[in-house]
């Protein structure tokens, strides 16, 4: 197994995906997304494919970050040959800006902004509550997204087909009459796995939790950097910003630890 697969396995959750939807721009790559929230601060990360610093600006601080080449997260031989396939793939290149923002008062909200080249991106960071509060805090816990490129095109089939124990009483299970059926006779859902995990995040923002807590499978294989490109694609890209305003909690699933399209099902040696 790959050495980037051991990388993308530690810090998985930190790391690179995609960010707008033009590729060679030189700002950013993956907007800016919220970590670690505290009383007193919150650390924002996000990346570049150019190797120059960028500025975070929040309740009248600027804070410059120190660019980091990350090479385990760069495209694989088997990625690269996908390009014709897919045509908002970056520059092979991923360059991690982290920034620790302290001193900042608890259960406060703040708005922020950040300049990476030519672009500039605002969002909002609350801290976590002062000890003593008896605020509610509410919070949305998410797994499973399992996310690839692929996604934009697949639709799942339908849990209870009828060779599902399940389909024995369709009526009392919920499932829905009208289905499509593939080629093999195999119902399927009604939207992609994209326009299912859009919805999702429309769902998330209209509950406006604190934060969001992922406990694993977050993406289709983590030795996948475009797996990787595809959930930044949804949480701080184009698709949607949801963790550029609310921090994420997570946690490595199984899936994290596979290489998937670069390795199978084969787990990174620690």
């Amino acid at each position: 197994m790959r050495k980037r697969l051991i990388g993308i396995a530690t810090a998985a959750l930190l790391v690179a995906g995609i960010g707008q939807s033009n590729p060679n721009a030189t700002g950013f790559r993956v907007q800016p997304y919220l970590l670690a929230p505290s009383q007193d601060g919150m650390t924002v990360v996000w990346f570049s494919t150019l190797e120059t610093s960028g500025t975070l600006v929040v309740d009248g601080k600027t804070y410059t970050s120190s660019p980091q080449l990350v090479k385990d997260l760069e495209y694989s031989q088997l990625e690269e040959s996908e390009r014709p396939k897919y045509s908002d793939m970056f520059e092979n290149k991923n360059v991690k800006h982290t920034v620790r923002i302290s001193g900042l008062e608890a259960g406060q909200r703040y708005a922020y902004r950040v300049t990476q080249g030519n672009e500039t991106v605002r969002g909002s960071l609350e801290t976590a509550p002062s000890s003593d509060s008896r605020n509610p805090i509410r919070f949305v816990v998410l797994s499973d997204s399992e996310t690839e490129p692929d996604g934009r095109t697949i639709r799942r089939e339908w849990g209870n087909t009828k060779d599902s124990p399940a389909a024995q009483d369709a009526n009392s299970t919920g499932r829905p009459a009208g289905l499509s059926k593939d080629s093999s006779g195999r119902e399927l859902y009604f939207s992609t796995e994209t326009e299912g995990y859009k919805e999702n995040i429309r769902t998330i923002k209209e509950r406006k939790p604190h934060f969001v807590a992922m406990p694993g499978d977050l993406v289709q294989g983590g030795g996948y950097q475009r797996a990787w490109d595809e959930f930044f694609y949804h949480n701080a890209g184009k698709f949607d910003t949801l963790l550029s305003n609310k921090p994420l909690l997570p946690a490595l699933g199984n899936w994290e630890m596979f290489g998937a399209r670069n390795g199978g099902y084969t787990p990174a040696a620690v």
